[in-house]
Order: structure tokens, then sequence, then C-alpha cells
């Protein structure tokens, strides 16, 4: 009896060591840690550096910028899990809101289950992302991961998506610049207008004949001149190119909006 209930017990084990973590398994506390290797695919050393330049980032733009490692994928896809571990968590939360789906950041989510690196993407860092951004950051990022170069992926996500947001805030500063400027130019068009409209001025005077003498005028020959033609070419507007949206909107399975991407290593 004791020899069985010992297998019995090895195989209970072995059971519960091929189940697949609990989504409660990727619930965390504390939101101020920026970097989960899960997996253990980073050294101490590199943890520390992802953590503390993630770290700056998020407080110098406001929205948290997240790197996760997995061994174990409990959801139905890598990019819905990067998805779904930044909203269940609510990262990217202000003044110590929990607003599902509301947050601002990213997640770069390196999946050893199902052999792919994901991109998601939230908020702010959602709208200074667009295709073009996700893509070259995954390309580039495919390059580290080739190599098995973990740590160079993940520094590669935090560099390129700070550079977007970076860049998204730039324009927006010349923009809230331009809005005054614009504005006053138009309010000195109207005025200018209003002014030239009442005033006492005579109308000027535009028909020749007032500036010619009378009979001073003589044409003894005539000609005709060919000018010549010219034909003027534009290119035609190209329909398929692709304008910032957000790099490829999705829904995640929890029902909130995100952008990024996933490749295959």
């Amino acid at each position: 009896m004791k020899k069985i209930i010992t297998c019995l017990v090895a195989g209970l084990l072995m059971v519960l060591m091929a189940m697949p973590v609990s989504a409660n398994d990727y619930i965390v506390d504390d939101t101020s840690q920026k970097v989960y290797d899960y997996a253990a695919i980073l050294t101490k050393e590199q943890c520390d550096s992802l953590e503390s330049y993630a770290g700056e980032l998020s407080e110098k733009y406001d929205a948290d910028f997240v790197i996760v490692t997995i061994n174990e994928n409990n959801r139905s896809s890598s990019q819905d899990f990067a998805d779904r571990f930044f909203d269940d968590n609510y990262f990217g939360q202000k003044d110590g809101k929990k607003e599902y789906g509301k947050g601002d950041g990213m997640v770069f989510l390196i999946d050893m289950d199902y052999r792919q690196f994901s991109l998601s993407t939230a908020g702010l860092v959602h709208k200074a992302m667009g295709d073009d951004e996700v893509d070259d950051l995954l390309d580039h990022a495919a390059v580290k991961m080739s190599t098995e170069d973990y740590y160079g992926a993940c520094m590669t996500s935090l560099d390129e998506s700070a550079d977007a947001v970076k860049g998204y805030f730039a324009v927006r500063g010349v923009i809230s610049i331009g809005a005054p400027l614009g504005l006053a130019a138009v309010v000195s068009a109207i005025v200018l207008f209003v002014l030239m409209s009442f005033s006492k001025k005579s109308k000027a005077a535009v028909e020749a004949g007032r500036y010619i003498v009378p009979d001073s005028l003589h044409i003894t020959h005539e000609y005709e001149v060919k000018t010549g033609s010219h034909t003027s070419v534009s290119r035609k507007p190209d329909s398929s190119s692709k304008g910032g949206g957000g790099g490829g909107s999705h829904v995640s399975s929890g029902g909130a909006s995100h952008g990024g991407g996933s490749r295959s290593f």
C-alpha cells in the first residue's frame, strides 16, 4: 500500500509540474518594478541595468516601460500575454487609479514557451508608435534574438519605444507653439481687411488708358511670336503608403486596445 501511495504522489507531482502557470502567478503587487525575468534568461547585472533604465524612462515620460520573460504561457498567444500582463496589473495608471485598459506604456515580452517575442503598446506609447516604428523595433530586436542576446533585445525595445515617445512630444510641442501664431495671423488678416474696407482713400485706377497720352502710340509692325509650350508632370500619390496609426491596433482578450506586434525566434 505504501508503495502505491508513493507512486500516486509522484504521479500527482508530475501532473502539477506539467500544468501551465496560473494567471494569478503573473499578477504583481508592486508596479514600480519594471523587469520580470520569470524565465531566468538574464543575469542579475542585466536585470539591474534594465530595471534602472526602464525606471528612468517610466519617470521621464510618465508611462510604464516593462520587460517580461516567461517559460510558460497561460494565454492564447504571446501578443495576448503581453497585452494582458500590462492591463491586468494596471501598469501605466496615474494618481492611484485602476481603470482597466487605460494605462500608458509598453511591454516587451520574450516568450520561451511559444518561442516568440512581442511588443505591446498602450495609451501614450500606442499613439507614439506607428506601423513603421513598431516594425523597425521588431526588426532590430530580431537581430539580437537570433544570437540569443536577450539583454540586447530588451535594451533595443526600451531605446526605440522611448525615441518614439520623444518624437511624439516634439511634434506636439511644435503644434502647440504654431497654433497661437496661426490664430494671431488670422486675427491680423481680419483686422487689416476691415480697415481697408472702411478706408476713405480713392480707388486705385487700373485702366491702361488712364496712363497713355492720347495719339502717342503708333503701331508700325506686327509679328506673331510663338512662346513655346511646357508640360508639367507630377507623381501619382502612392495609395498603398502607410500612416501612423498605433502600430496595427488590436483588441486584447481583456477588451482593451493595444498596438505592437510579434516575431518568432
